[in-house]
């Protein structure tokens, strides 16, 4: 295999060697929507081993490994988080050959116990947050606490500037390409406003990035960053997340400030063009109250008075493609709300539940965000969505709400 670092071919056919002695060995499967990337550090004779990936992937992944290297090189295993999709197949690994121990947080080492994982463990927080090879090259692990796990942790590679991110930096859009360009950032921030919990916990995190000399980012979800590397950063760092980013009780009430409609309806369309193609986008509002350029597929012009038109809007998108696109696009849309002082639509609250029964029109959204892609439960966000539905058309207070996230 060739051993320049970074090939500049984009074609997705793993493995594939992103640097000096980094290979991508993931499995390329259109199916899984949510690409997972597993990564393989070569030091000599030495191999490091992140994120393995899951039980589903564990045949190809394990095939790209041994096509590099033999797997009884391996002499660490990292897992930054616990999720199976992430390290499942841990020990499919040791039982082909591998007896590598384990890295990760203590926190994390409690859980991963439950995969039958019976080898030694490699607790970073008591090991100086460091690793090295034999040859005295040295990995750092940084912490990422509740991004989106309470041990969760990346990876950094003095040698090459690499930093192996896990969960953050990825994206909820599949593509066949390693490399992300400037598209990615729709996907990515739709990732984070679902799977992160809040900006209070991302924040810190990419300041502790922004410290270090990163040449690429490399998630364990989506494409690997190697061009403006900073600026994704930073849009991560002013990134409103979490499901609750806002109140309960949503925004009803508060004065619209006299801006353009167009323009926020449009950074919606600019969104939803982004995660379901513009194409798409343009059909779901083919002979409604909105007109659409069919090149930009931004707003021409509307039918309707002002003082209902995010309603309408909001209600449209439900009426034609059902609650799955609204669910998708909800957490960008209350940012956007909150920056234009719009109020909360109908659609996102008052009208909830009844929305939530209605029918899905569009299949090619493939459960995106409604059902977990491993285990094909309905997700923390749908519950979340439930919980907030039920108190605001009950006008529940005071109120408390347990959930166990396993």
């Amino acid at each position: 295999m060739d051993k320049s670092s970074d090939q500049t071919e984009n074609t997705g056919i793993l493995p594939v060697q992103i640097a000096q002695g980094i290979y991508l060995v993931g499995k390329n499967d259109k199916e899984q929507k949510l690409k997972c990337n597993p990564y393989l550090i070569i030091e000599n004779d030495e191999a490091v081993l992140i994120d393995p990936g899951s039980v589903l992937d564990f045949a190809e992944v394990f095939k790209n490994v041994c096509s590099i290297i033999s797997p009884d090189k391996i002499t660490l295993i990292i897992a930054q988080h616990q999720d199976p999709d992430l390290c499942g197949s841990i020990p499919l690994f040791y039982g082909r050959g591998v007896n590598a121990p384990v890295a990760l947080h203590w926190r994390t080492s409690v859980i991963i116990r439950h995969y039958g994982i019976e080898n030694s463990l490699y607790i970073v927080n008591e090991n100086k947050w460091i690793w090295k090879f034999r040859s005295g090259r040295t990995l750092r692990f940084l912490p990422a606490p509740y991004c989106h796990f309470a041990g969760s942790i990346m990876t950094y590679d003095e040698e090459s500037r690499t930093v192996f991110s896990g969960d953050l930096f990825g994206s909820l859009v599949y593509s066949e390409h390693v490399y992300a360009d400037e598209t990615y950032r729709n996907g990515m921030d739709a990732f984070h406003e679902h799977y992160m919990p809040s900006h209070a916990v991302l924040m810190p995190v990419m300041d502790l990035l922004l410290e270090l000399q990163i040449d690429r980012i490399a998630p364990q979800h989506g494409c690997i960053i190697k061009d403006n590397v900073e600026s994704f950063i930073k849009e991560l760092r002013q990134l409103e997340c979490g499901s609750f980013s806002g109140s309960i009780s949503g925004f009803q009430g508060l004065p619209a400030a006299d801006i353009s409609y167009n323009a926020f309806l449009n950074e919606i369309l600019d969104r939803l063009s982004a995660l379901f193609s513009a194409d798409k986008v343009y059909e779901m509002f083919r002979d409604s109250a909105f007109e659409l350029d069919a090149q930009t597929v931004h707003i021409v012009s509307f039918r309707t008075n002002t003082g209902s038109i995010i309603d309408l809007f909001f209600q449209t998108i439900a009426d034609r493609n059902g609650i799955r696109w609204i669910t998708v696009i909800e957490p960008f849309a209350r940012t956007k709300l909150r920056q234009y002082r719009f109020p909360l639509p109908a659609v996102f609250s008052q009208n909830g539940e009844e929305t939530l029964q209605q029918n899905t029109t569009d299949s090619d959204t493939e459960d995106l965000l409604l059902y977990d892609a491993l285990t094909g439960l309905y997700n923390k966000a749908v519950f979340l969505r439930f919980v907030e539905i039920t108190l605001t058309r009950n006008n529940i207070k005071p109120f408390v709400v347990m959930y166990f996230s396993v």
